[in-house]
């Protein structure tokens, strides 16, 4: 199996805190850590093997199962991925919820950061199935069934018809699976390139969006809506996965004119 390309480059734009998280983890898919980067890794991040690190991250008691939930979380968003993961041990879903600073930069080169931190779990989980998912979000059911998939990648796919009589696809990377493949891998590596190189108003889902129209050979399948940690107002009723969203409940000035059309359209799906 071929090894994908490096996310190094990735690192150049994302400043001091990339190089210094990620940069001595050198994302090497296809090639283990030396012993002496491993040694330096475990320094400064706590350890490898998915136990959790000097940042404190949110592990789950077993992690034996074939997959795992992956999220990633800064200081500000820990009370959300401590309710993240009560909620999937109250459905037997292993998890391992990294602890990360925040960017300076602001919430859309938090987003950014996304393949990068898909990378570094796969790096760390290299044989199983990942589910990466955002950690406001709640389990309400078993999320098992979401990695029974033959696919390299899943995500969901919001369809729309327009007025014109034309189809639109929106893209969610909400959550992700990912499959322990080579095109899984590289996907997330070009992935990560593309956030590198993206200006600056650009969030994580239009970067995939863009690799994903290009990735040649890469077996990809729509992840059904109840697994797709849809907003908890919008969700269908057999969801499993519900999202909060942290960000809109943080704002100074709450966009209620977004709330209200979210619930019309609920409403109006629902009749």
């Amino acid at each position: 199996m071929a090894a994908p390309r490096s996310l190094c480059p990735p690192l150049k734009r994302l400043g001091a805190w990339g190089s210094h998280r990620l940069g001595r983890l050198a994302i090497r898919r296809g090639a283990d850590l030396t012993p002496r980067d491993a040694a330096r890794t475990r320094e400064e991040r706590g350890s490898l093997a998915g136990e959790p690190t000097a940042l404190n991250d949110i592990v789950s008691a077993s992690r034996q199962a074939s997959w795992l939930v992956i999220g990633w979380f800064t200081p500000d968003y820990r009370h959300w991925a401590e309710r993240l993961a009560k909620s999937l041990d109250r459905h037997g879903a292993p998890y391992h919820l990294l602890a990360k600073d925040g960017s300076p930069d602001g919430w859309l080169a938090n987003t950014r950061r996304k393949p990068l931190i898909a990378a570094e779990a796969l790096q760390l989980y290299p044989d199983k199935t990942l589910v990466l998912t955002d950690v406001d979000a709640e389990a309400q059911g078993d999320i098992s069934g979401m990695v029974e998939t033959g696919a390299d990648v899943s995500a969901f796919l919001k369809s729309k018809l327009t007025s014109k009589g034309r189809a639109e696809l929106q893209l969610s990377s909400r959550v992700i699976v990912l499959r322990p493949t080579a095109r899984a891998h590289q996907l997330i590596a070009e992935w990560g390139e593309e956030c590198a190189r993206v200006p600056d108003k650009v969030a994580d889902e239009a970067a995939l969006g863009m690799v994903l129209a290009r990735a040649e050979g890469l077996a990809f399948a729509p992840l059904p809506e109840r697994y797709a940690a849809r907003e908890r107002d919008a969700a269908p009723g057999d969801a499993v996965l519900v999202h909060d969203s942290a960000r809109d409940l943080t704002l100074e000035a709450f966009n209620l004119r977004k709330l209200v059309k979210r619930r019309l359209a609920a409403l109006r799906a629902r009749s």
